[in-house]
């Protein structure tokens, strides 16, 4: 079963003709977490366990931002998903699902657009 669904979103992610909306929300994902990252180590980058640097979770990296930032980070979370690693892992989902069969074009448009607010935030703020 596990082979199988690992084959499948292999399959997925390899199909380059149509958007994979699982891989433009990690995009996104990860385009939110880099400017957050320079943001702390441009601010203080003494706050910055070595921890919280490895860290993924938008909102922990967002805790030294404003209240803006950190609602931001919190839709993220809330809105597209809780756990950055659902974006790229069969395992993390029940019933055969793959990563590919849970995330839709609104998804990846809501990301986008979160992610395009934090990197506005953050480039203003530098």
């Amino acid at each position: 079963m596990e082979r199988e669904r690992q084959g499948n979103q292999r399959d997925q992610d390899d199909d380059a003709q149509r958007p994979i909306f699982n891989w433009i929300c990690y995009k996104a994902h990860q385009a939110a977490e880099k400017a957050l990252k320079a943001r702390v180590l441009n601010n203080d980058a003494n706050k910055l366990s070595g921890r919280s640097f490895t860290s993924h979770d938008l909102l922990n990296l967002a805790m030294f931002g404003h209240d803006e930032l950190r609602q931001l980070a919190r839709e993220f979370r809330d809105q597209v998903v809780p756990e950055h690693t659902a974006m790229r892992y069969p395992q993390n989902f029940t019933q055969g699902k793959i990563p590919t069969d849970m995330f839709e074009e609104k998804d990846a448009e809501k990301a986008i657009e979160l992610a395009e607010k934090i990197i506005d935030i953050v480039d203003s703020e530098m």
